[in-house]
């Protein structure tokens, strides 16, 4: 039985006076988004472990929304806001228009005052700190292993994966240094890449393809993150040659949605810090 026309519509004014309501008319509002986003890396400070007497290092990627898609994952945003809530590593921002992921900088080499530190797997380097050292950090690449291997853009030497250009702090909330690793697009068969998200293993021959550059499966040493990082979160059915970045919360299990990405396997594996070195610039 189709539902009416009238029932749907009712559905969606119903749900744009509710508490996400600012998510469709606070798009103009470029100071209220950046005191959001502030008030969230602050808030995202208070609940983590960071009490210890050193740094921690915390990048974040952000993932616009499709124009196309932006009312729909809005809708469910809204619909089962309390779930994506609790994800503490997920931003979605106040005008509807794009994501963030923060995660740890997961065993990256850090230069602080001009002498490289080694992070741990939560980002975290030990060394002793207070407001007043004004410390000079930036990130310079990170440590190989068996399932992160670099990609197009990084430098591999003596085991370290080095980036094409080195990261400086954005934002400093007391101990906790906040890194811009770039935007993710998520287009499904991009005019550069018409392959899509479907996997390709790695070729000798250069690519024009930025995307191509920084593939996530070259990174994982030709595996997709959930075979990688050992992630299955389950709800759709699992494909190895894909990124499975559309089994989320309340997924429909159509690839190329960006509402099925958060609490995605590839969600988990970028939110733990495994995937922040796939950077283009």
């Amino acid at each position: 039985m189709r539902t009416p026309i009238f029932v749907v519509t009712l559905f969606i004014l119903l749900i744009s006076t509710s508490s996400c309501e600012y998510n469709r008319y606070s798009y103009l509002l470029d100071d209220f988004i950046v005191e959001s986003i502030s008030r969230y890396e602050e808030s995202f400070k208070e609940r983590s472990d960071s009490t210890y007497n050193g740094i921690f290092l915390v990048g974040y990627k952000t993932i616009p929304i499709p124009p196309a898609e932006q009312e729909e994952f809005m809708v469910k945003y809204c619909l089962y806001e309390d779930d994506y809530r609790k994800e503490s590593n997920l931003y979605y921002s106040p005008d509807g228009s794009f994501l963030r992921v923060y995660f740890p900088m997961h065993t990256a080499i850090a230069s602080v005052n001009g002498k490289n530190f080694f992070a741990d797997e939560n980002g975290y380097i030990e060394m002793p700190f207070s407001k007043s050292n004004n410390l000079r950090i930036k990130i310079v690449g990170r440590l190989m292993s068996d399932v992160v291997r670099g990609t197009g853009t990084n430098k591999i030497k003596n085991g370290q994966i080095k980036l094409k250009n080195n990261l400086n702090a954005i934002r400093v909330v007391d101990n906790m240094f906040f890194f811009d690793t770039g935007e993710r697009l998520y287009s499904y068969g991009s005019p550069c890449c018409p392959s899509g998200r479907t996997i390709i293993k790695s070729s000798s021959e250069p690519s024009s393809c930025e995307e191509d550059k920084v593939s996530c499966y070259q990174n994982h040493n030709n595996m997709n993150c959930s075979i990688a990082f050992n992630i299955n979160e389950g709800r759709c059915e699992f494909d190895s040659i894909v990124c499975m970045d559309y089994n989320g919360y309340h997924t429909d299990c159509i690839n190329g949605k960006l509402s099925n990405f958060p609490g995605s396997d590839c969600y988990m594996a970028m939110k733990r810090g495994h995937c922040w070195n796939e950077i283009k610039y």
